[in-house]
């Protein structure tokens, strides 16, 4: 009997899954802009805690009710010369409120990335999403990002720029500029000289 017939051998996509072990973000900042006329006393910061991981704080006030807010997550390359016309965007992601509070919303990332502000904040993000002051209080910054890494790997070894911009829905009003926060790092394969 052959037993290399009967041999798991792993997958492209079982690899990928995998993620890549020796890869590490290094956070350095962060920077922040919003609408006036929607949001009042943003602010964001990333801090290096006592206990080694990289966290971020941010508050804001939503100055009206929103019918619901859509959300873009985008992860760019930054060109090695500095040239903004060379950056390469990698992940675009559009999500809206309303199917992310109803469990709707099927993306690995935005789902994560959902979950865990839920836990460290009080923004609802429900639909509607009613005015009020939120914050977010000493949310993790990943390492790592499972399932992206290996993506990540493939695609640069560098600085990249991670965004997260929300657009506001007013009730009986059109989709307008809400919050924008970009935080920079370096993405580096350890393991690899």
């Amino acid at each position: 009997m052959n037993s290399s017939k009967n041999k798991y051998i792993p997958s492209y996509a079982d690899k990928f899954m995998q993620g890549n072990p020796e890869g590490k973000i290094h956070w350095s900042s962060v920077s922040y802009t919003s609408n006036p006329a929607y949001f009042s006393d943003y602010s964001v910061n990333i801090f290096n805690d006592t206990d080694g991981e990289t966290k971020c704080n941010a508050t804001f006030t939503q100055l009206e009710d929103m019918e619901k807010l859509i959300i873009t997550i985008v992860i760019k390359q930054n060109s090695k010369k500095g040239m903004k016309d060379f950056d390469r965007e990698l992940l675009r992601i559009n999500a809206d409120t309303c199917k992310l509070s109803q469990g709707t919303f099927k993306n690995y990332v935005v789902r994560n990335i959902y979950r865990e502000v839920r836990e460290f904040s009080n923004i609802k993000y429900s639909c509607p999403q009613p005015k009020g002051t939120f914050y977010i209080r000493e949310l993790i910054l990943p390492g790592a990002i499972p399932f992206l890494d290996k993506f990540l790997l493939n695609s640069f070894n560098g600085y990249f720029e991670f965004t997260i911009y929300v657009r506001a829905k007013p009730f009986k009003k059109k989709l307008a500029d809400g919050l924008c926060m970009k935080a920079f790092g370096v993405y580096t394969n350890e393991g690899k000289a």
